[in-house]
């Protein structure tokens, strides 16, 4: 544990962890201390943080020392809102928790946005973003499905492939998500969503690969597209033709040179 952090951390691993015990300990008074206590403690890792960085001059040093930080905030964010989960815990402690998840979350930020450079993208985020991120993802999701209700049938049979893997990713990945994972999901769903990206098969195409999707739904479903087209012409050269045109259009389609669905590569 870094010692810019060790406030935090006697403080949510030791007093905090008894007051779960012994609830009385924590007064109303002693409350409003941890808070004041927290919020100055802000300032002070800010602070730390900074002359540790500047005291680290070679690149290897400054991306450990970030990475060390923002993984135990991650560590100290995550356990707090285990503390949470308790259902005997009372309302003042519980808004206690809270508060003190606001500050950590806020210095982490603070880490990643001066400090992205540095920071590990393949970290873990923290339960409390995860929550927040999937809630708006789902969202999301039920409006693409009101988006393509009234457009053809080919169209909702691909919106159908794309909705599967968002609600899929969302049940299964409530614990334990990446930066770059989260990341993907977001950027992939904010491009569908945009200027009327659903409404023809072309346009999501283009979207699709330029994000790598390589769903195996997906897959499937070019594939059979390629047999149908094939299967519609009577020579083999026709055949040819046809799947080097569909070839050199997918071709042309712009891509990310890094990551996709199933593995993202770090930014």
């Amino acid at each position: 544990m870094p010692l810019i952090l060790q406030y935090w951390n006697n403080l949510i691993h030791t007093t905090l962890s008894l007051a779960r015990e012994f609830p009385s300990v924590l007064t109303d008074e002693s409350i409003e201390t941890f808070i004041k206590q927290s919020e100055e403690e802000q300032d002070k890792v800010r602070t730390s943080f900074l002359e540790g960085m500047l005291k680290r001059s070679k690149l290897k040093d400054k991306q450990q020392w970030v990475r060390i930080t923002q993984a135990m905030l991650i560590r100290l964010i995550d356990k707090l809102y285990s503390y949470t989960q308790s259902k005997e815990v009372d309302h003042k402690i519980f808004d206690l928790y809270k508060i003190l998840i606001g500050h950590l979350e806020d210095t982490l930020n603070f880490i990643r946005d001066f400090f992205g450079i540095y920071f590990d993208y393949d970290e873990r985020v923290p339960v409390t973003y995860l929550i927040i991120s999937l809630k708006e993802l789902s969202s999301q999701v039920k409006l693409l499905q009101k988006i393509v209700q009234h457009y053809k049938p080919y169209i909702q049979a691909l919106a159908e492939i794309i909705v599967n893997n968002f609600n899929k990713f969302c049940l299964e990945n409530k614990n334990a998500v990446t930066y770059n994972q989260l990341a993907y999901q977001k950027d992939l769903m904010d491009h569908l969503m945009a200027n009327k990206t659903m409404a023809s098969e072309n346009s999501i195409s283009e979207v699709l690969f330029y994000f790598n999707y390589n769903d195996h739904d997906y897959i499937a479903y070019l594939k059979e597209k390629l047999s149908c087209l094939t299967e519609s012409l009577d020579t083999t050269k026709g055949k040819i033709a046809a799947l080097r045109f569909e070839q050199k259009k997918y071709n042309q389609l712009p891509k990310r040179l890094i990551g996709n669905l199933n593995y993202c590569c770090p930014r």
